[in-house]
């Protein structure tokens, strides 16, 4: 650090037309503000998109594949149909059964009728009690058989319906094995399934930084290959660590985008220390030191002083930063400071 205080030492005593020659027409730069709020220090961690629920879909009928919609990267909503077996034979036990149940159903009401008639006849001491019975029983019997009909119909309606694979939720497909001509058994793997609702970014961090993940609970989440930068929230922690690296998995909740994919690559600023306290720029307020390291600058006297920063993390689209030289100062350069000179005059030419 010492060093870091010696150049610009250094530089600050050097006149500013000794880096350009002759006077220079002060430089256009933007201000933005200083913040200091409670956060954690975090760290860098590269991780992917995982979807935690993941399912072998597969059919409770067996069958030959009649057609199917399966494309891999697919995404279905909840009841959209994805394959279907062919089903003539079982059309075939279906429009039977119908018929069957309307005769029943006849054949009842004609025996119930019949039932009415004996009952008359008994009371006017026209039949005997033998023939109502027999009258009676028969009655019985077929509205037996009629209920047999229909629940053997309702069956079949069933491994219709079975026949057919939906969408059990909104979701992606993985990949699939089934194709058109194919023979599938009964619990034979279709395809997988990716629940879409649930998406998370997943890292490996040291177990020494869990206690600080279950302290603040969220975390800084960019997929640059979806294009997506969003404040997470923590979704689980897997509560089974690696034995051979002492890490343990982390999952942060991520919001459903069509162009989220399993195992893209992620960056998480994951929480490394407790919250506290701390001082927070705009990102483009930090500049590469010609020296190494990094620097913000602060506007004195309408001259640009160069501030020495240690990044800590960073807190959406701010940078957490931690130098003593920056206690009381407001406002630091975010714009036109990318080849400032310590001591160069500014204008300032307005504030974001």
């Amino acid at each position: 650090m010492h060093w870091r205080l010696l150049w610009l030492a250094v530089l600050l005593m050097v006149p500013v037309h000794a880096f350009g020659g002759g006077e220079q027409p002060p430089a256009k730069i933007v201000l933005g503000k200083v913040e200091r709020k409670i956060v954690a220090r975090t760290q860098t961690v590269t991780g992917q998109v995982v979807y935690p629920r993941i399912g072998q879909l597969s059919l409770e009928q067996e069958g030959l594949v009649a057609r199917h919609h399966l494309l891999d990267g697919r995404i279905f909503q909840k009841g959209e149909e994805l394959l279907a077996l062919d089903t003539q034979l079982l059309d075939v036990d279906r429009d039977v059964l119908r018929a069957r149940v309307e005769e029943k159903a006849s054949s009842v009401e004609l025996k119930q009728v019949e039932v009415e008639r004996q009952r008359r006849l008994l009371a006017g001491k026209a039949s005997t009690q033998e023939e109502f019975d027999r009258a009676h029983f028969a009655w019985l019997e077929a509205k037996a058989g009629l209920l047999a009909l229909k629940n053997e119909l309702k069956r079949v309606e069933v491994n219709l319906k079975k026949s057919v694979l939906t969408a059990p939720a909104d979701g992606r497909i993985l990949s699939h094995t089934a194709e058109v001509g194919q023979w599938l058994g009964k619990g034979n793997g279709v395809a997988r399934f990716a629940f879409v609702n649930d998406v998370t970014a997943e890292a490996a961090i040291p177990e020494e930084m869990v206690r600080f993940v279950q302290e603040v609970k969220e975390a800084d989440v960019s997929v640059p290959a979806a294009l997506v930068q969003t404040r997470a929230i923590l979704h689980s922690i897997v509560p089974e660590g690696d034995l051979r690296s002492r890490t343990f998995r982390v999952r942060f909740r991520l919001e459903p985008a069509a162009n989220l994919m399993q195992n893209q690559s992620v960056r998480l600023e994951i929480p490394s220390s407790h919250p506290q306290e701390r001082v927070l720029v705009p990102r483009a307020a930090v500049v590469s030191s010609p020296m190494g390291g990094k620097l913000v600058y602060r506007v004195v006297d309408g001259k640009a002083q160069p501030v020495m920063v240690d990044v800590a993390g960073y807190y959406g689209t701010r940078v957490i930063v931690e130098s003593e030289a920056l206690k009381g100062i407001e406002e630091v350069i975010i714009d036109g400071n990318e080849r400032l000179q310590p001591g160069q005059s500014v204008a300032v030419a307005g504030l974001p």
